[in-house]
């Protein structure tokens, strides 16, 4: 024994060597054993042949799993029809692109020959199989499928699904009408899927935070406000990129959290341990083969880091951090420019703090749905009841927001935040009662100052900012209750943060409680029926808004090449000079190199103290806009300025006056029975028959000049004539305020000329200024 111990022989192994069948001194690892004899067993049972049965016993052994059948697809280097539904017919690589994606997804194997395995429809049907295949994921590792949402399933069903910027989306629910779409909104409430909303976090030290987001164009004072960093407030604003030309990227909300988080930074070069080249499969755990020194080298030391095991090695793990988390939610059609700024401002900050740790992350949960309507609160009461809510003063509160909220519109602070921990086991219920059966508040509500000034102990203790499992039994929900716009109140109403698994209860109970789910162009027509911007549609300055525009472009060439050429509309004849796609080189206007336009948005205030610094910038103004009397201003709608002589045509509703030392505007002129018409006479030389003759085609020159065009519009039910949102020349406008008011005021409604891609008729539309913090996002 005392030969074995020696150090002139190394124990390697127990099956080879001289010293087989002798029992070392040391313990044997069992684990490093077991991992060196892996690849010999594999190699055993792979030498053992299958045995082989008959056909209709392999079907019944194999019945019982729920993936059912494989059949195998012919190899992709045939020629062969394939009898499976799903499946066209190819003959070449790009031909196997044409296949479906749930089909591919399916084949998680490879048969022989290389041909993928196409299992049957009723396996790739299966909702948390689509689920799993069209999930979220990180950019190195996101697919270029489409995402499916949590709410997927339950939005297939009920309402037109489309792919959009990535998601497969519902588009427009089939159960609502235009008419019980407009009474939901005005007179209930609408529920609508926001996940496809991406959040980014941001993890570090507050002054970096404060520098990275600096330099991406946001307001520090704004940033540093006392309840907006308290995290009691979330906050709308414009993120412009870090380059020279800080063009606009698009609106972003930003949340801090209430307090400093600890968690594990992401580090990229993980230190590996030294592994024990003496003896790999025997420790010696007495230390006979060792000095002292060496064996106080290798005992454990409780102040270093934790350890964790990668791919069967041990390794560093990532180190624990305090700092402060800052969330921003991009459109998904912004979010790849929108990281690579911050990303780029990422890296310029660590380069001047080099000792400082900066961590920016894309993050799936929480995902979140938002209600509009006046009885979003109502909805949400009956959907998220108090009982259910842990004791705190944020439950305290919501219990009053509730009793309150019963058969009245109830505004609080707008961006103000709410977080609550509910009892996941009465999300499971369907039943969410009537309001009169709920229990009433044994509490005073008094005068409601929360109305006023909004408690900063409604954020705190929240663990949604944590990413921990619920073990008590109770889940995070985080509420943001959103204001409504300057000009209409329909984007009033509150978001609803929760983990994954919770946000699909929180939404059929939402269902449940009176809620009418409406879809991306549901929720886009609304907006355009208050005259409310939305990102990507009325962006046009921005690269996911150029993108947009295209795609919109695109699909209506597509539709006037599809009719017969003697049924196509001759756009040449009618005058028109943009009428797939809004022209802004056109414009009398400076653009920026890349060619989109350049629209200046100021907040209210600045339109309201600097009416001619806007009024004097090169490029262009967004405006809200309603049609005077008939005719419906809809997207790519041509704007045309009016004749000297015509400025008095039209009485305008009412101007800017001043009560108490406030600016009080008229918000929505009322619609008048007679207006003034205009026609654009036909432009014969634009006959394809004189086109073909002539080398040289000549320009088309209308009867008034362009000025600007129409981004969204359509009739509004609402207001019951046409309205939309659009960009007019910021030179131009201030000229025709002067001459339609004989002032600057901005604030004042002016009259533009409208006509539509398809007519010679000009009608008249009111226009007014659009500050950038109507929409929100």
């Amino acid at each position: 024994m005392a030969a074995v111990s020696s150090s002139s022989h190394r124990f390697t192994s127990l099956s080879h060597g001289g010293l087989t069948g002798a029992v070392p001194s040391s313990v044997l690892a069992v684990e490093q054993f077991v991992a060196e004899r892996a690849g010999d067993a594999q190699r055993l049972v792979d030498t053992l042949e299958e045995a082989s049965q008959e056909r209709h016993l392999r079907r019944r052994a194999r019945s019982w799993r729920p993936f059912g059948l494989v059949r195998c697809r012919v190899s992709k280097a045939r020629t062969r029809k394939v009898k499976q539904r799903t499946l066209p017919r190819y003959t070449s690589d790009e031909d196997f692109d044409k296949i479906p994606v749930a089909t591919r997804m399916a084949a998680e194997q490879k048969g022989p020959g290389d041909a993928p395995k196409v299992r049957v429809r009723k396996h790739w049907r299966r909702p948390a199989l689509l689920l799993r295949a069209h999930a979220w994921a990180a950019p190195p590792v996101a697919s270029t499928m489409p995402r499916y949402l949590e709410t997927h399933v339950w939005h297939a069903k009920r309402a037109h699904m489309e792919n959009l910027w990535g998601h497969r989306l519902a588009s427009k629910n089939c159960a609502l009408g235009t008419r019980a779409l407009y009474r939901a909104m005005s007179q209930h409430c609408c529920a609508h899927d926001r996940s496809y909303v991406q959040l980014v976090e941001l993890f570090g030290p507050e002054s970096l935070l404060v520098d990275v987001l600096d330099q991406c164009g946001l307001d520090r004072k704004l940033l540093l406000a006392r309840e907006v960093r308290a995290g009691s407030r979330r906050m709308r604003c414009l993120m412009k990129a870090c380059d020279a030309e800080r063009r606009l990227i698009g609106p972003t909300c930003f949340l801090w959290s209430p307090g400093a988080v600890v968690q594990r930074c992401q580090a990229k070069d993980l230190a590996k341990h030294d592994e024990l080249e003496e003896l790999p499969f025997v420790v010696d755990v007495r230390g006979e083969n060792m000095d002292t020194g060496e064996l106080a080298s290798r005992l454990p030391d409780t102040k270093t880091d934790d350890v964790e095991m990668i791919s069967g090695e041990c390794v560093d793990a990532a180190p624990l951090r305090t700092g402060m988390k800052l969330w921003l939610w991009f459109h998904p059609a912004a979010l790849p420019e929108a990281v690579a700024s911050l990303n780029w401002a990422a890296e310029q900050t660590r380069g001047r703090n080099e000792s400082e740790f900066l961590q920016v992350s894309q993050q799936a949960t929480p995902c979140y749905f938002e209600l509009i309507g006046p009885k979003a609160l109502e909805v949400l009461g009956r959907a998220l009841p108090p009982e259910a809510c842990r004791s705190s003063p944020a439950a305290t509160l919501w219990q009053e927001i509730v009793v309150a909220a019963r058969g009245q519109r109830l505004a609080l602070p707008p961006g103000s935040v709410l977080t609550l921990e509910v009892e996941e086991s009465r999300l499971t219920s369907s039943s969410t009662g009537k309001m009169s059966e709920q229990p009433r508040s044994t509490t005073r509500v008094g005068k409601k100052d929360w109305l006023a000034r909004w408690p900063v102990e409604a954020a705190m203790s929240s663990r949604i900012w944590v990413d921990e499992p619920a073990e008590d039994g109770y889940v995070p929900v985080m509420l943001i209750f959103r204001p409504g716009g300057k000009m209409a109140d329909v984007g009033a109403g509150v978001d609803v943060l929760s983990a994954t698994g919770v946000h699909r209860k929180l939404w059929l109970r939402s269902h449940f409680a009176g809620a009418r789910a409406v879809g991306v162009h549901d929720r886009h027509q609304l907006l355009a029926d208050s005259g409310l911007p939305e990102f990507p549609f009325d962006f046009p300055e921005t690269q996911a808004g150029e993108r947009q525009a295209q795609l919109e472009g695109s699909e209506s060439l597509r539709r006037w090449t599809r009719r017969p050429p003697k049924k196509r509309v001759n756009f040449g004849v009618l005058g028109m000079a943009a009428p797939h796609l809004p022209d802004w080189g056109s414009l009398p206007a400076l653009f920026d190199p890349s060619g989109r336009p350049s629209i200046c948005r100021g907040s209210q205030f600045q339109l309201l103290t600097q009416p001619r610094f806007f009024y004097s910038q090169p490029g262009l103004l967004p405006v809200a806009l309603f049609a005077l009397g008939r005719g419906v201003p809809t997207g790519r709608c041509h704007l045309y300025r009016p004749s000297k002589e015509e400025a008095k045509l039209v009485t305008l509703p009412g101007r800017a006056t001043r009560a108490q030392g406030h600016l009080v505007t008229v918000s929505c002129p009322a619609p008048v029975t007679e207006t003034p018409t205009l026609e654009e006479p036909l432009h014969r030389n634009q006959k394809l028959g004189r086109l073909r003759r002539q080398p040289e085609a000549a320009k088309v020159e209308t009867i008034r000049s362009l000025i600007g065009f129409v981004t969204s519009g359509g009739f509004s039910y609402r207001h019951g004539r046409g309205a939309g949102v659009g960009a007019v020349v910021a030179q131009i406008l201030g000229e025709i305020a002067h001459e339609q008011t004989g002032d600057w005021d901005h604030a004042s409604w002016l009259w533009l000329w409208a006509r539509r891609t398809t007519s010679l008729q000009y009608f008249p539309v009111l226009v007014q200024c659009l500050p950038d913090d109507q929409g929100y996002g």
